[in-house]
């Protein structure tokens, strides 16, 4: 819920020191923004890979780090 807060306050909003993650300006909160952010891709990615058994987590986690 907190990911798709911050996309719609992206799209609606005309400055980026109005949108919000976790009740705080996205500006002074970016990092934390940042890992929830990778932590839940890479959630998503898994259960994809359980249910198509295609993707290659390490060769994603590699590439990104």
């Amino acid at each position: 819920m907190a990911l798709k807060q911050v996309r719609n306050g992206l799209a609606h909003e005309w400055l980026i020191d109005e949108v919000m993650f976790r009740n705080k300006p996205l500006r002074q909160n970016f990092e934390e923004f940042r890992n929830y952010l990778g932590d839940s891709w890479m959630l998503l990615l898994r259960r994809y890979q359980e249910i198509q058994k295609i993707i290659d987590i390490d060769a994603i986690r590699k590439y990104f780090n």
